[in-house]
């Protein structure tokens, strides 16, 4: 089981900025959590085709989303949602990978 937002937010990985007495959560964490839509569609797709919990799995998306959303440039007209699409599956594919198997498969 993966953990709770709470504790990403307690460890310090979501940047915040403070705005007078206000916490914010960063450009970039913005930007990412305005495609939480798309995170629901990769989990989605990949909680029909294994036995892993969609919860878990959109987790993982979402932070995939936010490694994207930290390594962005939209410069030149460049669209965020087929960047984070990638960066969103991988994280995904990663752990299956990594965990989801009893038989270990090889990374190649």
């Amino acid at each position: 089981m993966l953990l709770p937002w709470g504790f990403w937010l307690a460890q310090g990985v979501f940047p915040l900025k403070v705005i007078g007495d206000l916490r914010v959560l960063s450009t970039g964490v913005g930007v990412a959590l305005a495609h939480l839509d798309l995170a629901d569609k990769i989990a989605g797709n990949f909680a029909r085709r294994t036995a892993h919990a969609f919860d878990d799995l959109r987790q993982l998306a979402v932070i995939g989303l936010l490694k994207a959303a930290a390594r962005f440039d939209g410069t030149g007209g460049r669209s965020f949602r087929p960047y984070a699409r990638t960066y969103a599956n991988g994280e995904i594919t990663h752990y299956l990978r990594d965990h989801g198997f009893a038989i270990k498969v090889p990374p190649t």
